[in-house]
C-alpha cells in the first residue's frame, strides 16, 4: 500500500485511493481483532502517516473525501491505539486547511471532529495552540480553536486524562485569541470557553484572576470573561482588534495617526536616528592620516567647469578641448641653467 501511494504513475488517482480502501476492509468490524496484527499496533500505524498525508494534500476533491472517508472507519475501528498516527497526521491535515478550496477544508474537518471522540490524543494539543497563536492562515487559526474546544468537551469526560496544566494552558490560548483579527476565530474561542466555563468552574476562576494570564493588563478583556463567568452572553465583537478601547488597537491607532499627520507634512511617521559619531573622529590619530573621513577637503585641481568660470570672469580666452586643460604650459626665458622646464631635452634656452 505504502509504495502504491508513494510512488504513484501518472494520473493513478484511482489506484491510489482504492489501495487505501482495501487495506480499510481488512480490519474486522462485528468482532474483537486478534491482539498482534497491524491495525492495532500503535508503532505499525504510524507508518501510514506519510502515504497517508500525501493522499489529503491531492488537489482532487473526490481523492480527499474518499481518504477521509477511510481515514475515519481506520480511527473508528483502531480506537487509542492509532493516537500516534492521529498525531503525525495533524501537521499535513493543518497544511489542508491552509488551502483555498472549501469543499476539501470542510471535508476534513468533519473527518477530525469526528475522530477526536474515537481516538484520545492530548499530544497533538500543543500543535493545535502553537498554530492558533502564531499561523498567518485564517483559516488554520479558525480550525485550531474549533478542535481545542471540542477536544476539551470530549476529553473531558475520561478521568485524570486531562491535568489542570493542560486546562490552563489550552485556556490561556483560547484567552489570547478573542483578540483575534478574524471573526470566526474569536467566535470560536467563545464557544470554546463557554465549554470550558462549564466544564470546570474551579479552573476558569484560576483563570480569570491569573496574575500572568493574557487578561491580566487588559481589563476590558478581564471585564469580558467575568461577565462570561456570571452567565452571560457577551459579545466577541466588542474585543474585536480595531476596538479604540482596545490594549492592542490603542498601540496600532497611535501609529496609524502618527503615519496619517507625517503623510499630511507637519508631523514625520519615522522617528529620526541619532547618527553616533565615527570613533575615528573622537581618536588621538592625525586627521592626515586616519583612514575615515577626512577632517578638512583636499586641494584637488580645479574642474573643467571651474576652469571655465575663472577664465570667463579673467577675460582669457577659453579652451576649446578637454585635452588643453592638461597641456604643459610653454618654456619661459631663464638666465640660470637647469633649472624649471629648461630640463627637458629640445627646450633650451639661447645666451642673451
Amino acid at each position: 500500500f505504502i509504495k502504491v501511494i508513494e510512488n504513484p504513475p501518472a494520473g493513478a488517482w484511482q489506484k491510489r485511493t482504492t489501495a487505501f480502501e482495501n487495506l480499510i476492509k481488512q480490519i474486522p468490524e462485528n468482532h474483537k481483532p486478534p491482539p498482534l496484527m497491524w491495525y492495532n499496533n500503535p508503532p505499525t500505524l504510524r507508518h501510514l502517516a506519510n502515504p497517508i498525508s500525501e493522499l489529503l494534500k491531492d488537489p482532487r476533491s473526490t481523492v480527499v473525501k474518499r481518504t477521509c472517508g477511510c481515514l475515519l472507519q481506520l480511527f473508528t475501528k483502531a480506537g487509542p491505539n492509532a493516537k500516534y498516527l492521529f498525531k503525525d497526521l495533524m501537521a499535513g491535515v493543518l497544511a489542508v486547511h491552509a488551502q483555498t478550496v472549501q469543499v476539501i477544508r470542510q471535508a476534513v474537518q468533519y473527518m477530525i471532529m469526528e475522530a477526536i471522540p474515537e481516538v484520545p490524543c492530548k499530544m497533538v494539543m500543543p500543535l493545535w495552540m502553537e498554530r492558533l497563536k502564531i499561523d498567518k492562515s485564517r483559516t488554520v487559526r479558525d480550525a485550531c480553536a474549533v478542535y481545542l474546544g471540542h477536544a476539551l468537551q470530549c476529553w473531558d469526560e475520561i478521568d485524570g486524562y486531562l491535568s489542570e496544566e493542560i486546562w490552563m494552558s489550552v485556556g490561556r490560548t483560547l484567552v489570547g485569541s478573542l483578540r483575534d483579527p478574524s471573526p470566526n476565530v474569536r467566535a470560536n474561542s467563545k464557544n470554546s470557553l463557554e465549554n470550558f466555563q462549564r466544564m470546570q468552574p474551579m479552573y476558569w476562576d484560576k483563570l480569570v484572576n491569573d496574575p500572568d494570564g493574557p487578561a491580566a493588563r487588559d481589563h476590558k478583556l478581564q471585564a469580558w470573561l467575568h461577565n462570561l463567568g456570571t452567565g452571560n452572553n457577551p459579545d466577541t465583537e466588542e474585543l474585536s482588534i480595531v476596538s479604540r478601547f482596545s490594549y492592542n488597537s490603542g498601540v496600532a491607532s497611535r501609529g496609524s495617526r502618527a503615519g496619517s499627520v507625517g503623510r499630511a507634512g507637519s508631523v514625520s511617521s519615522t522617528p529620526r536616528r541619532s547618527v553616533a559619531p565615527s570613533p575615528r573622529e573622537n581618536s588621538a590619530v592625525p586627521a592626515s592620516i586616519a583612514l575615515g573621513r577626512r577632517s578638512s577637503p583636499v586641494n584637488l585641481p580645479p574642474t573643467a567647469s571651474a576652469t571655465g568660470r575663472s577664465a570667463s570672469k579673467s577675460g582669457l580666452p577659453q579652451p576649446t578641448k578637454r585635452a588643453e586643460l592638461f597641456q604643459r604650459p610653454p618654456a619661459t626665458p631663464s638666465s640660470k641653467s637647469g633649472g624649471g622646464y629648461g630640463d627637458s631635452p629640445g627646450d633650451s634656452v639661447s645666451p642673451m
